[in-house]
């Protein structure tokens, strides 16, 4: 992949870090919806190269960015004789035609990627995070391929460091596996305006390879907790349970004074997301929604001067989801009628609980329960409670009819000498009979002689 002097050549570049690796930044609160999101594009606009104030790297047009350049794609080959994992799409969630930034980094560390974020709020928290993917695989290099380490920096347009985190040495991994890095920050008054820096501390050579996605500024503040009645993160309510009340509770901390509080529903998975009328407290009652489907709830949370600019510090719980769903359908039903003596079998629909009950005080709790030998005390009504894996509830019954077995009786034995004859005097409770041995006789005749 590349000539083994380069990662002699480049030791003697490695500049000594001082900063604080040790410091796990991402915000320890809850966060709003992302107010800078940059995922690098998708399908149909073609990639092409990074306006030049982002990065001095250089641009390739296809795929396998040799040291020092980089591509922007919504796929990637595995380069390099399949040291680079092969990759099918980029980080961006339900966005497969995505883009992302594939940096093969540049023999001296240095900055990869610098920007201005404008619009951001004074005196307010956020969280700027990145995802990155170690691209190599472990067994490049003989096992020795140089891990990306990034250090990530918010400026001042003035230069002035506010925060700065260092990634520490990226792992490879036998699967490519996407992580979260970043820090949290709070811009000074009158601050509008910072510059994102991320750095490349490694050294160029066999490895440093990495892919970056979908860096976010997102409002840090405090942490909400939110449950479905006290205790739960999502519930079922069924077709037949119009009255159901579902109470949504939530713990804000640190909570201050100026709290604003304002519920949401999605019903489309949480890709959109509006305000419900009057939802305004800690609690919300919901009731039942007309028809089928899943809903999702979320808690926005203002705390602050800034109600007006939900921007600037609303922050957001995590979703609970209530699912409304068709109540199942027992449908029981049986091989009756069956003559006595024979195996009654029973069948139902799908379900998670069943609990069979009916005459001579049967029960059962098997999907299809079989009575072997039934007998006529199992003549009548046999119910089906079944339970869904929801929780929703179905009862039905069905008929079963044993037919009684024929009585049979051939008469009082008779004794006679041969060449005489005697007339047999059977009885039956059935139409269809014969006498056996059937010699000299009327098999189908009750009193044949």
């Amino acid at each position: 992949m590349r000539c083994p002097y380069k990662k002699l050549i480049a030791l003697i570049f490695i500049p000594v870090i001082f900063l604080n690796k040790g410091m796990a930044q991402l915000c320890e609160g809850s966060l709003g919806d992302p107010v800078i999101n940059i995922t690098f594009g998708s399908s149909p606009d073609l990639p092409g190269p990074l306006d030049a104030t982002l990065t001095n790297y250089n641009y390739i047009s296809g795929s396998c960015p040799d040291d020092g350049a980089y591509t922007i794609g919504s796929s990637s080959p595995a380069c390099f004789s399949s040291t680079w994992h092969a990759l099918s799409q980029d980080h961006t969630p339900n966005d497969t035609s995505g883009f992302m930034m594939i940096v093969n980094a540049s023999f001296a560390p240095g900055d990869f990627y610098i920007k201005n974020v404008d619009g951001l709020c004074d005196n307010t928290t956020y969280e700027f995070a990145a995802w990155i993917l170690n691209v190599l695989t472990p067994d490049a290099c003989s096992f020795a391929g140089i891990k990306p380490n990034v250090t990530f920096k918010i400026e001042t347009v003035d230069g002035t460091v506010l925060q700065s985190y260092q990634t520490g040495d990226i792992p490879s991994s036998a699967v490519a596996s996407w992580k979260q890095y970043g820090l949290y920050f709070t811009t000074p008054a009158g601050t509008n305006t910072v510059v994102i820096r991320m750095t490349n501390n490694a050294p160029g050579g066999c490895g440093n390879d990495l892919v970056l996605d979908d860096i976010t500024f997102r409002p840090c503040g405090a942490k909400i907790d939110v449950q479905i009645d006290n205790n739960s993160d999502s519930a079922f309510i069924c077709e037949d349970d119009i009255s159901s009340i579902l109470t949504f509770s939530s713990t804000v901390v640190p909570y201050v004074s100026n709290t604003t509080y304002q519920w949401q529903k999605s019903i489309d998975n949480g890709m959109s997301w509006t305000d419900i009328a009057g939802a305004t407290d800690k609690f919300y009652k919901r009731s039942r929604t007309p028809g089928l489907g899943i809903f999702h709830y979320r808690l926005a949370v203002i705390q602050g001067d800034f109600a007006s600019v939900p921007a600037c510090s609303r922050v957001l719980s995590h979703t609970l989801i209530v699912s409304q769903v068709k109540n199942p359908v027992a449908n029981p039903t049986s091989n009756s009628p069956i003559c006595e003596g024979s195996p009654l079998k029973f069948k139902a629909n799908d379900a998670s609980l069943y609990a069979w009950t009916g005459p001579a005080n049967f029960s059962s709790i098997e999907s299809f329960p079989v009575i072997d030998n039934a007998g006529l005390q199992f003549n009548g009504k046999f119910f089906l409670k079944i339970v869904s894996a929801e929780g929703c509830v179905d009862t039905a019954s069905t008929t079963v009819d044993i037919i009684p077995g024929p009585l049979v009786d051939a008469g009082n034995d008779e004794n006679i000498c041969e060449g005489e004859s005697v007339r047999l005097h059977g009885s039956v409770t059935v139409n269809n009979f014969e006498w056996q041995p059937a010699l000299a006789i009327s098999s189908n005749v009750l009193d044949p002689i």
